[in-house]
């Protein structure tokens, strides 16, 4: 994958920082919601990330950049990441179906 493909629209950005505590939290939301958008799954071991990938986020994010890669964070969290990940994304997808049908492109 393109490292490109891991930019974070600004919505998604203000999103992660009104629900993430801590920057390994913020970069695990980011990831989730990167990962979601483009394979339509979570990443189960956070550890099988690059650090490059990691490190474009913290960029994003404007925080402090990542020397070792991430750790899976408590269950809890977990489940609270994937659920407003899996919010976001649905809400993303339906501006683009109501932009899709205002633009005439979908009936």
């Amino acid at each position: 994958m393109e490292l490109l493909e891991w930019t974070l629209l600004p919505e998604e950005i203000d999103f992660i920082r009104n629900n993430a505590r801590g920057e390994e939290s913020l970069v695990r939301y980011g990831l989730q919601i990167c990962s979601l958008r483009l394979t339509g799954r979570f990443i189960a071991i956070y550890s099988k990330v690059s650090l490059k990938i990691c490190n474009y986020l913290t960029k994003q994010l404007q925080i402090n950049l990542f020397h070792n890669p991430l750790k899976a964070a408590c269950p809890n969290t977990e489940v609270k990441i994937k659920k407003l990940s899996k919010w976001v994304f649905k809400i993303q997808n339906l501006w683009w179906i109501s932009t899709y049908h205002n633009w005439g492109l979908v009936k």
